[in-house]
């Protein structure tokens, strides 16, 4: 049975990014990764979360994580922060918004889970694709197995911030990313 490893990034005393409301980045992946857990294993698939609690967990420990335990697919989930140059410095910048998905550039296999789950998110959230892309993300480039890291949204956006605040929300893009990562399986 194929083993799916979910990553809810940051943790602990890594917030990730601040919404201005002060939303902790932190929260809304582990709430995300929790209602995936959910899903993926109604779909009959093994999960693995890399944290269940507000842990701190280095980039390395949750490669290893994952690789160790022979996964057949990383999902990394994040939400988003856009900033641009203001006065005196850097400055939310409220403009940006929707989903994004990443993968190692050269990862065939990578680059399909990636177009599968925003393809998948965004049915099951109505919420706009803005980017599928490469990157040398540590947790993409180093894992073993095909991986994605997951921005579902922006916390520095209104709209998205307001609904990455909503529990129906974050239940609907888990489910989008669980049949994304089923539809991925059976591929396979």
């Amino acid at each position: 049975m194929p083993l799916v490893c979910i990553d809810a990034g940051h943790g602990g005393s890594d917030p990730g990014a601040v919404g201005p409301g002060g939303e902790l980045e932190k929260d809304v992946n582990l709430a995300v990764s929790r209602y995936i857990r959910v899903y993926v294993s109604r779909c009959g698939y093994q999960v693995l979360l890399t944290r269940d609690s507000d842990v701190e967990l280095k980039l390395d420990q949750r490669v290893a994580l994952a690789n160790r335990a022979g996964a057949h697919v990383f999902i990394s989930v994040h939400s988003n922060l856009a900033v641009k140059s203001g006065d005196g410095g850097y400055v939310r910048d409220p403009a940006p918004r929707g989903l994004e998905t990443f993968y190692y550039h050269g990862s065939s296999t990578g680059k399909a889970l990636a177009q599968r789950l925003a393809d998948t998110m965004a049915v099951a959230s109505g919420f706009p694709v803005r980017r599928v892309a490469p990157s040398g993300f540590y947790v993409v480039k180093y894992t073993a197995m095909p991986a994605v890291l997951v921005e579902t949204g922006f916390l520095s956006n209104e709209t998205d911030r307001s609904l990455l605040r909503e529990p129906a929300f974050l239940d609907k893009l888990a489910l989008g990313i669980a049949l994304g990562v089923a539809e991925y399986l059976k591929t396979r």
